[in-house]
Formats: C-alpha cells, sequence, structure tokens
C-alpha cells in the first residue's frame, strides 16, 4: 500500500492539516494505512494489555515532515498536543492541543495559534488516536509478509526488538517496544531510494500527564 492510501481510502489527506480533532485521528489513520505492509517477528508473542497511564511523543514524517505529536493518557482523559512548522501553503503552521473525554466520546480542540477559534465540542467514535492501538492493528495485519528477526536495539533510551519485511513498496523495517507493543520506529527503504524514517517515538513513558495538563481549559469547557 503506497503513500496514497489514506486518500485512495477516503480518508482525509494529511497534506491539508488544519487544527481540529480530525487531524490526529488522521493521522493514526494514514499511519496505519501506510504500515501495513510490515509487521515485527514479535507479533507472534503477544504484549501485555495496552496501558491507559502513559506519555508519548513522537516525530511523524508521512506526508508533512517534522510533524509531533505528544500524546498522553490518564485513563479515560487523554491529551494530544499537535505541531507541525509553517510551509510555503501554511506559514503560520500548526499548533494543536485536543483534550479526550474517552469514555462520553468527546473531544475538544484548542487552537494554539490563532485564540478566536471556537474549541467547542467533537463526538469522537472508535480510535481517539491512541499510539498502543494503531501499533496493536498494525501488528496483527503483517504476518503475511513474514518478517524476520533482526535482533534488539535501543532508540532514544527504549530498548526494541527489530524485524524487516519485505513489501510491495520497499524494505520496510521496525522497532517495537516488546512489554507494550508501541512501535517505536519505523524506516522504509524503497527499491530505487534512500531509507526514510516515517515514525519515530522520541520519548515513552508510563507516567501519565499531570492532572493540570489533562484538564479542559475554560474555554473549551464554555464553547468559546
Amino acid at each position: 500500500m503506497g503513500l496514497l492510501a489514506a486518500e485512495d481510502a477516503g480518508r482525509p489527506p494529511l497534506a491539508v492539516v488544519s487544527p481540529s480533532t480530525a487531524n490526529a485521528l488522521a493521522i493514526g489513520l494514514a499511519a496505519a494505512a501506510l504500515l501495513a505492509g510490515l509487521a515485527p517477528s514479535a507479533a507472534s508473542a503477544q504484549p501485555a494489555a495496552a496501558p491507559t497511564r502513559f506519555s508519548v511523543t513522537e516525530t511523524l514524517f508521512l506526508v508533512v515532515p517534522g510533524q509531533i505529536l505528544k500524546i498522553g493518557r490518564d485513563g479515560q482523559s487523554a491529551i494530544i498536543e499537535q505541531t507541525i512548522p509553517p510551509t510555503a501553503d501554511n506559514p503560520t503552521g500548526v499548533h494543536s492541543r485536543a483534550y479526550y473525554d474517552i469514555k462520553g466520546g468527546l473531544s475538544y480542540t484548542l487552537d494554539l495559534i490563532d485564540p478566536t477559534t471556537p474549541c467547542g465540542p467533537s463526538n469522537v467514535t472508535g480510535d481517539w488516536g491512541d499510539p498502543f492501538a494503531m501499533s496493536a492493528d498494525l501488528i496483527g495485519q503483517m504476518a503475511k509478509f513474514h518478517p524476520t528477526d533482526a535482533g534488539a536495539a535501543t532508540v532514544n533510551g527504549i530498548a526494541t526488538e527489530v524485524s524487516v519485511a519485505a513489501t510491495p513498496d520497499g524494505q520496510g523495517k521496525v522497532w517495537v517496544e516488546p512489554t507494550t507493543g508501541l512501535i517505536v520506529k519505523w524506516v522504509m527503504t524503497p527499491p530505487n531510494g534512500p531509507p526514510r524514517t516515517m515514525i519515530e517515538v522520541t520519548s515513552f513513558s508510563l507516567t501519565p500527564p499531570s492532572p493540570a495538563a489533562l484538564a479542559l481549559p475554560t474555554k473549551c469547557a464554555h464553547g468559546g
């Protein structure tokens, strides 16, 4: 599946990113589509249940280079802060923070660049952007490519197990944190091109964000 898979499937293309709740969800969906050709060989060894209290920071190079997500969760409350550098098409870039009530199926997205943007509630159905849910879905899809074990490695201080697989889009290499199943790094090497990092987790902790960080801002609570 190629780089246009998410758009071909009717999902919003990531090249057009606005500060809304849909951004983080689109990123997760696009990553799932793009990674569908790869799987760690450790998939047969099921990790423990995905954590519900964590903090993860990852850099994405799927379509918009240097896109950063800071994802945190504590039980039924979660937050995703998204930063995208300025580009010619979007000279202000993107800096937004989405607050999630997972049980209630609601999100509130605060535009940190334009304070006039409303921050009312939006309905969330299905995955809200949980990196562990995305990783589990990907790992479950990939056995058909017969990945092989490439040993162990430490990525940004995170111990991982490494796998490689040949896919229609070239060779894929995936680093997975074995106790949680989190995909920490993904590199694609196309048949006629250099290796390209698609996703890299730069920090991971099972410590959740503080209650103050998860608290819904007054503006969002009032729908302003």
